[in-house]
């Protein structure tokens, strides 16, 4: 199992790229959380339906929405990423860029669960954790 979640992660950014939501979604399955960092202006934890309605509006906001991974590792039963969002306004002025992290959880080869921090250390100490 070891390099395939990084190996699925990156497969999964590129779907993302590709601007197909729905099949980055579909690459998550129907049972995967995600959380972003709290200092979102549309912070909480989504799921399901909810997830995809999120993601949905989000792609929509953007006339640019692509994602540059600059590494990924395996901690314990989890994928950590640093990445960086490049994003365009429909006014197509670009938005100041910053660094944030990617945690996905795995139950084997499942993902279960994934959360977006900023901070690369929380990031860090959230990777070696069972999400919660």
């Amino acid at each position: 199992m070891a390099g395939e979640r990084v190996e699925w992660f990156r497969g999964l950014v590129a779907t993302w790229n590709a601007g197909d939501v729905d099949a980055f979604l579909d690459g998550l399955g129907p049972d995967f959380t995600f959380t972003p960092d709290p200092s979102f202006p549309d912070a909480g934890t989504y799921g399901g339906e909810d997830l995809r309605r999120w993601l949905g509006e989000w792609a929509r906001t953007w006339d640019e929405s692509r994602l540059e991974l600059l590494w990924t590792t395996e901690v314990g039963q989890a994928v950590l990423a640093g990445a960086r969002w490049h994003l365009t306004a429909a006014t197509r002025q670009p938005i100041p860029l910053r660094d944030f992290h990617f945690v996905v959880w795995f139950d084997g080869d499942r993902p279960l669960r994934g959360a977006a921090f900023f901070e690369e250390e929380q990031a860090r100490e959230a990777a070696g954790r069972l999400p919660g």
